[in-house]
């Protein structure tokens, strides 16, 4: 019976499926049934779950619901009883309610070249037999899609994979590909098959696991008319390449050209010069991620590669070229390397007689023979629902007979059936199949060959290394960046720390680092998420050793071995190999490092806590007695301002004992030398602004006073808090600037004669004082101007005691103006500022003098204390001393200057005083007036 009376007894289902597969369980939506089929509408009809679209699905019919799918192009789909060559779009495993067998097909190409075979090969199977086929357009989905749909229980029988690479290795090494062992005995497949082009798809018992359909070669393409004109022969070896392109370089044309679209072509050329040079299987070791990058024969390869590139070789389209090496067609080039696909590229007319290819040339006899054969082939899942039927296909696909059908219709170049080769009939394919029958081993384009992860740094990285000229150093830099992929892509570990020292007086040896200065040392790595661990005494690190946080000081004579890891989650990535440097110090004297001891330290922040502690009691004590008379007398929202301005000044004693040396991040030792900084401003300018500001009042109370006239005015809170805020911004506007343009941080500083010490220096390069002396400038003018505010009221107390010889008073009275006045703090304001010059100022300046940083620290720990504690005591515990201990000073009638005294003039009679409150009075010699009683408020408080 012939296969189409067979064919036309049973009912063979074919359904093409061009859209992607997406292995789900059927998601069932309302679809409307038309007659046999059923359709269904993406905008009115929906589905379930983010991106699924409403599709017909086999075994819907009759049922009045339909499939859902993921993705698609929002057109209804449709899918009939009756065989169709037309796309349907259909995702999930299926079965169309037959009781025959069914096989789905993955494959890149079109249905249309495998209708003939698959008609054929139907003819013999039982009806209803189903055979689906689902074409992918790239090689990306082919890598994607192949990896995800062989992992899965319900997907493609049979797919599309290439003949071999990491990738198939890591495929078969996971158990996704069938072992097709059996299958080649039993369809004899061993025996028609090339050796060559089997090896890239078995396992290390030469078990296949890919079936390879067919191949295209490379080699270098040539016009023959060209090198007869100059006498030159097709070398064999790589003598006689280097002699023919000398001859073509002294003849004005271009040895070698190479096209480079995309960047594959350009790894295909390495790939040849690596199985040249090293020999095929140790290429393909270093692909599969066996081998390290950085091994010196690899950078030998490079080297020769680049030695050939400068001299011989065009490549200066390598960005927008093509890979069709056109100045060959047109006799400026003598040779080019490319893939077979060369020949479509042809100028329109070119005679293709004079168009021929040679083997690129033999490095090493003694290696075996390599070819990049890109080949295509096909897989069958290891979770296939009908394993029999599709090994049944894939050994009738490439069986003697439909090979030579294929070659013959042009579907294939190269079969991988060598039974078939006698039917090519175009001599340069058939040169090529012998080439390639005649290799020891066939391997595909570099980019195919490595996993996806390590193609994303592998392509750029060879074609920077063309676009860029690298060598030497570059080429090792290259090389590096390769290997720190191949280790974390293909043995999940991370890079190991890279050791980079800094000192002016290094020496390197092969082994050694020597210095005779103290040595930092710096540790990175590539790998994100790790942390590095490190040991100084020659020991194995772990993560039990010295988590590395910042440069390492290595100060110490004699031969010292660092060694470092990379340590990563164990679960996602292994811990790095051990990086090492052997460090060799002689230093004379012993490098002496001045750090701050722990004691020091705890002396400082000690300090500092205790006067915190005590300014936040006498804010307490403000805030709890603010009515009494003394403290509104005094302005208790300026005490409280004073009292916030010390604490945060007092900070300091903390962020100054906050060294690397005591064991401190150095990051945080780092940071604190900016804030340190704002803490001291800062707290200095709500400090002394508040002072300053009490000051500015009594000034402006008392700006004269004669015999006769007395001057007063009243000043405003408002006004107060407006100066201080001016202080504070003033202080905020240089920090920002000092932060954003040049910051301070963490340094080690070179004192001579093998001494050094942490200090905190400029990060932008330029000098520490350019700020710190603006920001000195600015304090020392606010300062000068309040020791000029001060010199104007320090008589005011005097000046009032001398109005008893023109006011006549009686005794009390007299002794209330007294106190009142007593009460104005210019004196107390004064030493204030005095002090915090002499204790303050003048310890940090003293303390940037002693070299000795336990000193340096407890100097300025000290004068930190003692002009923040003294000046607080001065100005605000005398207050609260009086509220306890001196009834008769915190009474309101000691602040009620309501004395009408008569003038010693005779006949003078008395006039009620004006208040304060009423701007200037005025008193004539007839009627002599004293300053009225300050009520409660900002004219009582101005006095303070």
């Amino acid at each position: 019976m012939s296969a189409q009376a067979a064919l036309g007894r049973s009912i063979v289902r074919v359904v093409i499926l061009a859209s992607c597969w997406l292995p789900v369980e059927h998601i069932l939506c309302a679809g409307t049934v038309v007659g046999d089929w059923i359709t269904c509408s993406v905008a009115t009809d929906t589905c379930s779950g983010s991106g699924f679209v409403c599709c017909i699905g086999p075994g819907d019919a009759g049922t009045g619901k339909t499939t859902c799918r993921w993705g698609g192009s929002g057109t209804d789909c449709v899918v009939t009883k009756a065989p169709t060559t037309t796309p349907v779009h259909y995702g999930g495993h299926y079965n169309l309610g037959n009781t025959g067998s069914t096989m789905t097909i993955m494959t890149k190409r079109p249905y249309a070249v495998y209708e003939p075979y698959m008609s054929a090969f139907l003819a013999t199977y039982p009806d209803n037999t189903v055979v689906s086929f689902v074409q992918q357009s790239t090689d990306a989905e082919i890598q994607s899609d192949t990896a995800s749909y062989t992992s899965v229980q319900r997907g493609p029988d049979v797919l599309q994979w290439y003949s071999g690479g990491s990738g198939s290795n890591k495929l078969i090494a996971n158990g996704n590909f069938r072992n097709l062992d059996a299958m080649f005995k039993k369809y004899n497949l061993y025996e028609q098959l090339a050796p060559s082009m089997l090896k890239g798809g078995q396992d290390a018992n030469g078990h296949p696991y890919i079936v390879p359909t067919d191949a295209y070669h490379w080699a270098m393409y040539y016009r023959p008319s060209v090198w007869r004109r100059y006498n030159v022969r097709p070398p064999k070896t790589w003598a006689d390449w280097m002699a023919a392109c000398d001859t073509f370089l002294a003849a004005g044309i271009t040895p070698i050209y190479l096209g480079n679209y995309e960047g594959w072509p350009a790894i295909s050329n390495f790939d040849y010069f690596d199985m040249r040079i090293r020999g095929p299987v140790a290429h393909m070791a270093l692909l599969d991620g066996q081998q390290p990058w950085t091994s010196p024969d690899v950078y030998d390869v490079f080297m020769e590669w680049r030695r050939i590139l400068d001299k011989y070789t065009r490549y200066q389209d390598i960005v927008n070229g093509w890979s069709t090496p056109d100045p060959v067609f047109l006799g400026t080039a003598a040779m080019a390397f490319c893939g077979d696909f060369v020949r479509w590229g042809a100028p329109a007319g070119f005679n293709m007689s004079d168009f021929d290819f040679f083997q690129f040339p033999i490095f090493d006899p003694g290696l075996a023979v390599g070819e990049n054969a890109p080949g295509d082939g096909l897989v069958i899942s290891a979770t296939s629902q009908n394993p029999a039927l599709a090994e049944a296909w894939l050994a009738y696909l490439v069986s003697t007979n439909v090979s030579i059908a294929r070659v013959k219709a042009g579907d294939i170049r190269i079969p991988s059936n060598v039974n078939a080769f006698s039917s090519i009939s175009d001599p340069l394919t058939l040169k090529g199949a012998n080439m390639l029958r005649n290799a020891d081993y066939i391997t595909g384009v570099g980019d195919r060959e490595v996993l996806a992860d390590f193609k994303a740094v592998y392509t750029p990285e060879l074609v920077k290394f063309l676009t860029y000229n690298y060598t030497g150093d570059a080429i090792r830099a290259m090389l590096q960046r390769l290997e720190t992929a191949r280790v974390q892509v293909y043995l999940h570990q991370a890079a190991p720390p890279d050791i980079t020292a800094s000192s002016s007086t290094t020496t390197t040896t092969p082994t050694d680092l020597i210095s005779t200065k103290p040595v930092w040392v710096n540790l990175t790595t590539v790998t994100g998420g790790t942390k590095i661990y490190f040991t100084l005494d020659g020991s194995e690190p772990s993560d039990a050793a010295e988590l590395y946080q910042g440069p390492i000081l290595i100060a110490q004579s004699g031969r010292i071995t660092l060694k470092a890891v990379t340590v990563g989650d164990a679960l996602m990535i292994r811990s790095s190999k051990v990086s090492q440097q052997t460090f060799v110090l002689n230093l004379d004297p012993p490098p002496t490092f001045l750090g701050i001891s722990v004691g020091v330290a705890g002396f400082s922040i000690a300090l500092a806590i205790i006067g915190i502690v005590y300014a936040l009691v006498l804010m307490a004590l403000v805030q709890r007695y603010s009515r009494e008379p003394i403290l509104k007398a005094a302005a208790p929202r300026f005490l409280q301002i004073m009292l916030v301005g010390a604490i945060i000044a007092l900070t300091c004693g903390v962020w100054m004992a906050l060294d690397v040396s005591v064991g401190v991040p150095y990051s945080l030792s780092s940071t604190s030398c900016m804030v340190n900084i704002w803490a001291i401003s800062i707290g200095w300018a709500l400090m002394f602004g508040a002072l300053f500001a009490k000051t500015y009042r009594v000034s402006s109370l008392f700006q004269a006073f004669e015999a006769n006239n007395l001057t007063v005015k009243a000043v405003s809170d408002e006004t107060l808090f407006r100066i201080v805020g001016l202080m504070t911004s003033l202080e905020l506007l240089i920090l920002v600037a000092w932060t954003v343009i040049n910051p301070l941080t963490l340094a080690s500083v070179d004192l001579g004669n093998a001494v050094s010490r942490h200090q905190c220096v400029s990060s932008g390069g330029s000098s520490v004082w350019a700020f710190a002396t603006v920001s000195i400038v600015a304090k020392f003018a606010v300062l000068i101007a309040g020791i000029a505010l001060c010199i104007q009221t320090r008589n005011v107390h005097d000046a009032f005691n001398g109005a008893s010889d023109l006011v006549i008073l009686p005794p009390a009275d007299q002794a209330r103006l007294t106190t009142a006045v007593d009460m104005t703090e210019s004196k107390k304001i004064a030493f204030s500022i005095y002090n915090i010059a002499t204790f303050g100022t003048g310890a940090f300046v003293i303390s940037f003098l002693i070299n000795e940083q336990d000193v340096a620290l407890a100097v300025r720990a000290v004068g930190l204390f003692l002009s923040v504690v003294i000046t607080i005591t001065g100005v605000v515990l005398t207050k609260i001393y009086i509220i306890f201990y001196d009834k008769e000073m915190n009474n309101d009638k000691a602040w009620d200057l309501l004395s009408v005294s008569k003038r010693k003039a005779k006949g003078a009679t008395t006039t009620s005083a004006l208040p304060l409150t009423s701007g200037i009075n005025r008193v004539t010699p007839a009627t002599p007036v004293v300053p009225s009683a300050l009520a409660s408020g900002s004219t009582t408080a101005g006095l303070r």
